[in-house]
């Protein structure tokens, strides 16, 4: 998901504004929001994308999905 190809079609597919997006991306104050959200994900014993926390309990991977819902759904 870093190569700029690949995230034009994604922003596209999503009808998102791609100048504006690209534009973003590469604003520190985005590059400094990433950078703190990742530091936390490290603190809290996560490991990759995408990691979910709800009440504390971790879920990681897109195969989560459906216990995540089930978890909010309580």
């Amino acid at each position: 998901m870093s190569r700029d190809e690949v995230l034009r079609d994604i922003v596209r597919a999503a009808g998102l504004d791609q100048d504006e997006f690209f534009k973003k991306i590469a604003a520190p104050e985005y590059k400094n929001k990433l950078r703190i959200n990742t530091e936390e994900l490290i603190a809290r014993g996560g490991f990759g994308s995408p990691t979910m926390f709800v009440d504390g309990e971790m879920f990681f991977g897109n195969d989560r999905l459906v216990l995540v819902e089930h978890r909010l759904s309580h």
